[in-house]
């Protein structure tokens, strides 16, 4: 039995061109948006991590320390920057740690809340404008975290 044609097996080669083009677009955004998602949920875990270590290092504070606000706010944020200093220095300028105010201490018990700007567009993982999609993946803007611990007390 003999093979196709010269002239046959020539006008195919094109089609494996086309499938190609319809195909690798897919597969592309498909592969893209796992990483990217796979680094965003990253990234929202270090951050809760981050404030419950902050948290957790506030409560080792002695409350009868005269300026016992002072060194839980300053545990607070230094455990949180020594918990996320693996992060280039571009990306731990994005977190902001109890921003707008001190942690807040209220009936013994402190509130840690940590947000890390991830922009729009996001400057880490740009998005891909598609026609009839926009962009993609779609991404958040702010990631946040709060942790909460009670302190101790000698009344309990």
């Amino acid at each position: 039995m003999k093979g196709l044609p010269f002239g046959r097996r020539g006008r195919q080669s094109g089609a494996t061109a086309l499938e190609f083009a319809i195909v690798f677009p897919i597969l592309f955004l498909l592969t893209y948006g796992t990483v990217v998602y796979g680094y965003v949920f990253f990234l929202k875990q270090t951050v809760n991590y981050a404030a419950q270590q902050g948290a957790e290092a506030a409560v080792a504070v002695d409350p009868d320390a005269d300026d016992a606000d002072e060194l839980r706010q300053e545990r607070v944020v230094e455990s949180i920057n020594d918990t996320m200093g693996w992060l280039p220095a571009a990306q731990r300028s994005r977190v902001k740690i109890c921003q707008d105010s001190a942690c807040v201490v209220e009936d013994d018990t402190i509130t840690v809340q940590i947000e890390f700007q991830l922009s729009t567009p996001s400057w880490l993982f740009p998005a891909v404008e598609m026609p009839g999609l926009g962009a993609v993946p779609p991404m958040p803007t702010v990631l946040q975290a709060t942790a909460a611990a009670r302190l101790y007390t000698d009344n309990i």
